[in-house]
């Protein structure tokens, strides 16, 4: 067999029950070629293998989506979620306008919006809970933060009892 392009020891999460963890990987053009013991990958490299051990870290498997929020991406495509993300809706007066539009238009139903990013749409006003309660004083308001990381909340949405399907 070639020698490896590349070598990993160390810890090597392999995600596999009939695999336990294992302490090396060989890769050769751009695929994995061995993973066991290091005992297994030793006879793998040669002059021109890169090694590299990660120590107390560890290898695991690669994701294609580093970074991604499906259930935001969900809701956000859903028929009942406001856009009011900074490429939708740039201007501050405006998402406070769209805010207050779905308030009105929902009343005690409780609007829900998506995309509130003070960073990139300056002159917000702060979503504090008294003001989110003056702008919705009548049904639950619910607006996510655009990262997808934080949301704010009314009072009426927060203290709104949750239904089953079952209940009437």
């Amino acid at each position: 067999m070639a020698d490896a392009d590349l070598v990993i020891t160390g810890t090597v999460l392999t995600v596999d029950e009939a695999r336990p963890p294992a302490e090396a990987l060989a890769v050769g053009d751009g695929r994995i070629i061995a993973v066991g013991n290091r005992s297994d990958v030793a006879g793998l490299i040669g002059a021109g293998t890169q090694t590299i051990d990660v120590g107390d870290c560890c290898v695991m498997p690669g994701f294609i989506e580093a970074h991604g929020h499906p259930v935001v991406e969900a809701v956000a495509l859903s028929d009942r979620i406001v856009d009011i993300r900074p490429v939708t809706v740039a201007g501050a007066q405006d998402v406070v306008d769209a805010v207050r539009r779905e308030v009105a238009l929902r009343g005690p139903d409780g609007a829900y919006l998506l995309g509130w990013d003070p960073l990139l749409q300056p002159g917000l006003p702060q979503p504090t809970l008294a003001w989110l309660d003056e702008t919705a004083p009548d049904g639950p308001l619910v607006i996510i933060h655009n990262s997808g990381h934080k949301a704010y909340f009314n009072s009426l949405a927060l203290c709104r009892p949750s239904r089953s399907p079952t209940s009437t």
